[in-house]
């Protein structure tokens, strides 16, 4: 539950970003920063899970 919550949190907050520096986007480049952000937490929790004791 950690991972979706993540990429949600981190998608909002650079799309919140761009909105703050006065950018006009895309909903598809939304959808594009959220998959990002959700393959990279996915990947992070993914290393976390294998780390050598």
């Amino acid at each position: 539950m950690k991972t979706p919550l993540t990429a949600i949190i981190t998608g909002a907050l650079l799309w919140f970003l761009y909105l703050f520096f006065g950018r006009q986007i895309d909903l598809a480049f939304c959808a594009i920063i959220l998959f990002g952000t959700g393959i990279v937490a996915w990947t992070v929790e993914q290393y976390g899970h294998h780390r050598p004791h």
